[in-house]
């Protein structure tokens, strides 16, 4: 009988899992079926999610629905304060303090690292340059949506 134990508690498993897959597809079909006209999505969980429901209080035709215009972000303010100038910059130190300012609490990243501006939007990442030319892309973006970047070359003479 020890023999079989393993065996059977992988069945027990195989069986009950089966079970709780159809149990949560089967759920999901019966949620489907009541939000009709909406778009939705099962995810992996069996969980259903709604990717595209249209909410308006009065019918809206379809012909409505497209010429709508889609919600556009707005961008904002970004301001590199270091290094002072970006065109034409030369440097001999192989890291590169990038300062700057955006919107309070924004979200910034600049190459590949990632950091929040403070309550005035200052914000403050250390990049380390590689010989040659390197390209800084600073991108920020707020709560909303809203986003703003600035890119410009560094020129890092090592010696």
């Amino acid at each position: 009988m020890k023999r079989y134990t393993p065996v059977i508690i992988v069945l027990l498993v195989i069986i009950f899992g089966g079970a709780g897959f159809y149990w949560q597809y089967s759920r999901f079909r019966s949620q489907e079926s009541e939000v009709k006209g909406t778009s939705t999505k099962l995810t992996p969980m069996g969980k259903l999610i709604d990717i595209g429901t249209i909410i308006s209080p009065t019918p809206v035709t379809q012909a409505a629905k497209a010429s709508d215009p889609l919600p556009t972000a707005a961008e904002i303010l970004l301001k590199i304060s270091q290094p002072a100038s970006t065109s034409n910059l030369t440097v001999t130190s192989p890291t590169l303090v990038v300062k700057g300012q955006t919107v309070p609490r924004a979200d910034v990243y600049v190459n590949d690292v990632e950091t929040k501006a403070d309550a005035k939007g200052n914000f403050s990442a250390t990049l380390k340059l590689e010989d040659g030319d390197n390209f800084i892309l600073v991108f920020a973006n707020d709560d909303n949506g809203n986003y703003a970047q600035q890119e410009f070359d560094v020129n890092y003479e090592g010696k």
